[in-house]
């Protein structure tokens, strides 16, 4: 595969991520070693994604937007609480992804900017022409199992 080819550059319109934080974002998170680039994942409005590849595996690794102020403690809680949420929710059998954990937390701070690594999950859009009864209902049942869920 390629080397790390975005080393030492600056943001460029988004689309590359600082070679610093791919390299403290692997050793928290114990992802490996990159094995190509890291690509940018489009379609957030907020967030920036990429999809990174390691001798571990595939990873996504969304950087929450600096208009979030993560110094809030409140704001800090309300995340790691949605990670917690989400790993609930995968336990009872619901589609969903939870962050992993470093050291106890699922944000990663790297100089000032935060970090969530999810395991990569292939995917697609269904396109709005063909969403039928069932996908509502598929989902409804979704929704009202998450309501029975205690938590």
């Amino acid at each position: 595969m390629c080397a790390l080819s975005a080393i030492g550059r600056r943001w460029i319109d988004f689309e590359y991520m600082e070679y610093k934080y791919l390299k403290e974002i692997c050793i928290a998170f114990e992802l490996g070693v990159p094995i190509s680039d890291p690509t940018r994942v489009h379609g957030g409005l907020l967030h920036r994604m990429w999809k990174v590849e390691t001798s571990a595996g595939c990873f996504a690794v969304k950087q929450l937007s600096s208009d979030i102020n993560l110094q809030d403690e409140a704001i800090n809680s309300n995340y790691e609480l949605t990670e917690e949420i989400a790993k609930r929710f995968a336990e009872q059998s619901i589609p969903a992804v939870a962050a992993l954990k470093s050291h106890g937390k699922h944000l990663l701070e790297v100089e000032g900017a935060y970090f969530l690594v999810y395991p990569w999950v292939n995917g697609s859009v269904i396109d709005a022409k063909v969403i039928s009864e069932a996908h509502a209902l598929k989902i409804a049942a979704m929704l009202a199992k998450m309501h029975q869920i205690n938590l």
